[in-house]
């Protein structure tokens, strides 16, 4: 299908009534493309099940009333992607309003929430919503976003500060009545060692959850953490690109000699991979790779 220019759209759709998926991220078509794209017919939002419009460049231009109605008519979108625009905090109130309103919306990704915004999404969330990405939050959204995740199966925060003082009030209330949460990614978010065994004491105690994630970190003494992982339920940690050396690696090679334990498996960057070969005991708890995309 050719379309000149995203105006034509709505006109070139007329004889195509089913359509899944769009795909315009990193596309800089801007609040007004954003506006031709709610313009589609009526039939064909209606097929819609995902929408990834990742760093269009859009603002709050883009949330007049007029497009508001036409996104409450997606009545089958299940993914929406829409971080990495151009909205300050407090500018989407509008938008999650209608998203919590859509009775098939399984994954949203925004950034530059507010407090209100995350509580407004999470507190009466969409009656499907399971997963959530977060990018650039403050550490009070931050905040407001891990205590409120009770409900989900996978949640992702990243390019957002997290504090110790943050997970104490947050994560180490929430986790422990959460009965249903899976993944959790704290990613590119400045977390330090100290933080990162307050995250590792309150994901003990999620029964449910199988991933831990703190990649792109700053994450450099591993003593205490080695401790607190012996006897995790969880089964796989993520820790790319940290700040580990020669020390950090050895400890966690030390760890996965040890057979009473049970552990997760840890996953490290390929950097370290020549400098454990040989040393490695037990390679099925210690795997070293690339981080790809889908592990973001």
């Amino acid at each position: 299908m050719f379309v000149s220019g995203l105006s034509d759209l709505p006109k070139s759709l007329k004889g195509n009534p089913c359509l899944e998926y769009i795909g315009f991220s990193l596309n800089e078509i801007g609040s007004e493309g954003f506006g031709a794209l709610m313009n589609m017919p009526e039939s064909v939002r209606r097929t819609i099940s995902e929408l990834f419009l990742k760093g269009i460049m859009a603002d709050k231009n883009a949330l007049v009333k007029g497009v508001l109605r036409k996104v409450a008519g997606l009545e089958k979108l299940e993914r929406f992607d829409f971080q990495g625009n151009r909205f300050e905090e407090g500018e989407q109130e509008p938008l999650i309003h209608v998203l919590c309103q859509l009775g098939n919306l399984q994954e949203v990704s925004l950034s530059s929430l507010s407090c209100d915004e995350c509580s407004m999404l999470l507190k009466s969330p969409p009656p499907q919503l399971n997963a959530i990405r977060l990018f650039e939050l403050s550490s009070a959204a931050v905040e407001t976003a891990l205590a409120s995740c009770k409900t989900l199966q996978r949640v992702m925060i990243c390019e957002s500060e997290i504090t110790k003082e943050v997970i104490k009030r947050s994560l180490k209330i929430s986790l422990p009545s959460c009965n249903c949460l899976e993944s959790l990614k704290l990613i590119n978010c400045g977390i330090d060692s100290e933080t990162a065994c307050s995250i590792i004491e309150a994901a003990k105690t999620c029964t449910t959850l199988q991933l831990l994630d703190l990649s792109n970190n700053v994450i450099r003494s591993t003593t205490e953490m080695c401790r607190l992982l012996q006897g995790s339920s969880f089964t796989d940690l993520s820790l790319y690109h940290n700040n580990f050396n020669e020390s950090s690696i050895g400890e966690f090679l030390a760890l996965s000699s040890c057979q009473q334990q049970q552990i997760p498996k840890i996953h490290l960057s390929m950097e370290w991979k020549d400098y454990a070969e040989g040393k490695l005991s037990n390679k099925k708890r210690i795997v070293f790779e690339e981080m790809f995309e889908t592990n973001y």
